[in-house]
């Protein structure tokens, strides 16, 4: 219920407090008595018009989204609607503004918008927001965070901000195994290392593990024959290969670098060529 009061019992003042979220007209009554006797002087009527005016939006509380190292984050304007909270009941979101730390990790980008420290997003255009985070980076916790508030249809900003974090589970990636002396032929081939019948050849490359995990490696040849598997000790920087003397002709020679849970495979063929013996 609405109230009438005074301040104090002294006072000649009267403070009228409509009931919450109350629009419309307001009656109230009121006598005038004689204190002395009692006697009512005058019977007389107050109209309060209590008018409805848009009430500032909040927030119902902060966001939290969890992508995969190495993924990526679209963006969706349901997740902003859902803690849009405005006690008319009768507004909605407009837009979103972004706060943006300038130390924030990992890229967060728009192909309609333009993404600053302080940045607008309508709320037709949130779904073209997309976030990644850095290659190889996770923090399971908190990734990454910015500030938002959310804008009503008549313009009016929330008066405080809510926090959106990303969290970034960690996966495990595979090593890295790069020749640094072949050259690709086309996108699945490399090109053929070519020697003569009973000389050796060393074959360079690198390797890599982003999580730092302790590597194994280990080699193969297709072609016991020529190439006996046993044979080939590598390293984890190079790999030393000696044919079968008097053998000629090709083998694949497959690398596999281990990490205790993933295996990369790298191969090239190796052609042996025959050369006339000394008799």
């Amino acid at each position: 219920l609405s109230t009438l009061t005074r301040p104090d019992k002294n006072s000649p003042n009267f403070v009228y407090t409509p009931v919450n979220q109350w629009t419309g007209t307001d009656i109230w009554s009121y006598q005038v008595k004689d204190t002395g006797n009692g006697l009512i002087l005058t019977n007389k009527k107050l109209n309060f018009t209590v008018v409805n005016v848009a009430d500032v939006p909040s927030i119902s509380g902060s966001i939290q989204k969890t992508i995969f190292e190495d993924g990526r984050l679209g963006f969706e304007s349901s997740w902003f609607t859902a803690v849009f909270e405005d006690d008319d009941h009768t507004d909605s979101l407009k837009e979103i503004r972004i706060t943006i730390p300038e130390d924030m990790n990992g890229y967060l980008y728009s192909s309609t918008d333009t993404i600053g420290t302080e940045t607008t997003i309508s709320k037709n255009n949130i779904k073209y927001l997309i976030f990644e985070p850095h290659p190889d980076e996770n923090n399971a916790l908190n990734y990454a965070s910015f500030e938002f508030t959310v804008v009503d249809q008549s313009g009016n900003p929330s008066l405080l901000s809510e926090t959106f974090t990303i969290k970034v589970t960690p996966v495990q990636d595979k090593p890295t195994l790069m020749f640094t002396d072949l050259v690709w032929i086309n996108s699945n081939t490399l090109e053929t290392v070519t020697i003569d019948e009973d000389k050796s050849v060393t074959v360079d490359y690198t390797t890599e593990d982003a999580d730092g995990e302790v590597l194994g490696i280990s080699a193969t040849s297709s072609n016991e024959d020529l190439v006996l598997s046993s044979s080939l000790i590598p390293t984890l920087t190079e790999l030393e290969i000696i044919p079968i003397a008097g053998a000629f002709g090709t083998t694949t020679i497959t690398v596999y670098l281990i990490d205790g849970i993933n295996t990369t495979a790298a191969s090239f063929d190796l052609e042996v060529l025959s050369v006339n013996d000394i008799p």
